[in-house]
C-alpha cells in the first residue's frame, strides 16, 4: 500500500511540474481588476420586471451601482461591469396583475491565483447573482 502511494504522488508531481511543453490553454494571465457580474432574471411573460438595481455592498445600506428601469426586452443574463474584491447585491422588482414581488440577492468576488511553470493564472468566483423569482 505505502509503494502505491508514494508512485502515485511522483505522477501527480511530474504532471504538475512538466514546465518544457506546460499547457496555458486555462491560463489568464491578467489579474482581474474589474468583471462582468452576471445577473440571472425570470424570463415569464405572467411577471414583468420592473426593475433591477445591483448594489456595493448589502442592498439596505449599500451604494448604487446601477439601476436598470422598466425592461421590455431583456438579455438574460444581464452585465453590470464591477471592481473584484468587493460584495454586491442585487435586487428584482417583479409585478403581475395583483402582486409586487422582490427578489435579492448577494455575493463576494473573489479573485484567486495559481502559478503554472513560470506564469501566473488568474480566476474568479463568485461573480453571478440568481434574481429569478422561484414558485
Amino acid at each position: 500500500m505505502l509503494i502505491f502511494l508514494n508512485s502515485c504522488e511522483r505522477f501527480l508531481k511530474s504532471e504538475t511540474e512538466d514546465c518544457d511543453s506546460p499547457d496555458y490553454s486555462d491560463c489568464d494571465t491578467r489579474e482581474p481588476y474589474y468583471t462582468g457580474l452576471k445577473i440571472w432574471v425570470l424570463e415569464d411573460e405572467a411577471y414583468k420586471l420592473e426593475s433591477v438595481e445591483v448594489f456595493l455592498g448589502n442592498v439596505e445600506k449599500g451604494d448604487l451601482v446601477k439601476r436598470i428601469d422598466t425592461i421590455n426586452t431583456i438579455e438574460n443574463p444581464i452585465f453590470v461591469n464591477v471592481a473584484t474584491d468587493d460584495f454586491y447585491s442585487a435586487r428584482a422588482i417583479y409585478t403581475n396583475s395583483q402582486d409586487t414581488f422582490i427578489c435579492i440577492d448577494g455575493t463576494k468576488i473573489k479573485k484567486h491565483s495559481y502559478t503554472n511553470c513560470d506564469s501566473t493564472c488568474w480566476y474568479l468566483t463568485g461573480d453571478e447573482i440568481d434574481l429569478v423569482l422561484k414558485n
